[in-house]
């Protein structure tokens, strides 16, 4: 069976099972509120149910086609709309402001690695990677 069928069943059943829902919510206050079960009862159910039937289908079918046919994953465009944000971060940063009395954590690392505290790393610097 093709997902489309299966997709388009989703809506339907929707439908159905709101329809069916108003209808018996519906019929049942009505019944309630008469207190009989004429011929003018049954009319005046009519009247008040095929309306709310309708409008009640039409919603559990807008519901099921919403269910089947989504716009997007919502993680994906939020992950997007952060990766944005940090690009646009990273072309506004100035340095220029910053002290420049850091140490050379390449030479701390060297002094580590001569007294045996660290090891040597095991991916070597390139020209291609240090830039």
């Amino acid at each position: 069976m093709s997902t489309q069928k299966t997709k388009s069943k989703k809506a339907k059943n929707f439908c159905t099972a709101f329809v069916c829902i108003a209808f018996l919510i519906f019929g049942a206050i009505h019944l309630f509120s008469c207190g009989n079960i004429s011929y003018d009862s049954v009319v005046g159910l009519f009247i008040k149910i095929v309306p709310a039937c309708l409008v009640m289908g039409v919603l559990g079918y807008k519901i099921g086609d919403i269910l089947d046919h989504p716009k997007g994953s919502k993680a994906a465009d939020y992950r997007n709309i952060i990766m944005d944000e940090l690009e646009n971060i990273d072309a506004n940063m100035d340095f220029s402001g910053l002290s420049t009395d850091f140490p050379d954590f390449g030479e701390i690392n060297a002094k580590l690695i001569s007294e045996g505290q660290a090891e040597e790393p095991k991916i070597e610097m390139t020209e291609e990677s240090s830039e």
